[in-house]
């Protein structure tokens, strides 16, 4: 709700969007995909829950989950406003054309930002696999608390992208902005924040 009154001047309490958040336990298929299919089924149901409500526009806020988009829009006829898409936008907007990515293991495996990117013209530049496979470590451990080691550890493999000339780094999972610097060396672009401003421009302009 802060993008609303600071980016679109909104004062009084009768103009804010009505948002409803709804977050659904489902089972890690990040990490076990044997779990996917049961992840898929559980939302699967609650988009369609979700579809009897009055609502203009649904949107996931997980990177990685972002594999089911496709299977979960087939549920509806609200349509879903990608994170994926919503972040290449802003790419294009800011006219980078090399990019750092810091993902969920999957989230990189699975090329949900490389395959985006490179039909816009802009190179994705990927931590070393070591570093990969650490921050899905890093990422648990945000979901556990545990703040220090991992900021640490996230700026440390941010720092390789920088001295690979990037022009900005992709926060590419929602957990990595809760300790990523506010202030970094280089423009870092937060997933969910782009995905805020993109429904919030669906909610007054379309």
């Amino acid at each position: 709700m802060r993008q609303v009154g600071s980016i679109f001047g909104v004062a009084n309490n009768n103009d804010y969007p009505e948002i409803i958040i709804d977050s659904i336990p489902v089972p890690d298929f990040i990490s076990n995909k044997r779990n996917e299919k049961k992840a898929l089924h559980i939302l699967q149901d609650r988009v369609l829950r979700l579809s009897q409500i009055p609502v203009s526009y649904l949107a996931v806020a997980c990177n990685t989950a972002h594999l089911l988009l496709s299977d979960l829009q087939n549920e509806t006829n609200k349509p879903f406003v990608s994170m994926i898409d919503a972040v290449v936008n802003e790419i294009k907007l800011r006219a980078y054309k090399r990019i750092g990515l810091l993902a969920s293991p999957t989230t990189i495996q699975t090329k949900l930002y490389q395959d985006k990117m490179n039909q816009n013209q802009v190179k994705v530049v990927l931590p070393s696999q070591t570093s990969i496979k650490k921050l899905g470590k890093i990422i648990k451990r945000i979901i556990n608390g545990e703040v220090k080691e991992s900021k640490r550890e996230l700026v440390a493999i941010a720092n390789e992208l920088t001295k690979r000339k990037v022009d900005a780094i992709i926060l590419g999972c929602t957990e990595l902005p809760l300790v990523f610097p506010k202030k970094y060396v280089i423009p870092s672009i937060n997933s969910l924040d782009v995905l805020a401003r993109a429904l919030i421009v669906k909610y007054y302009f379309e």
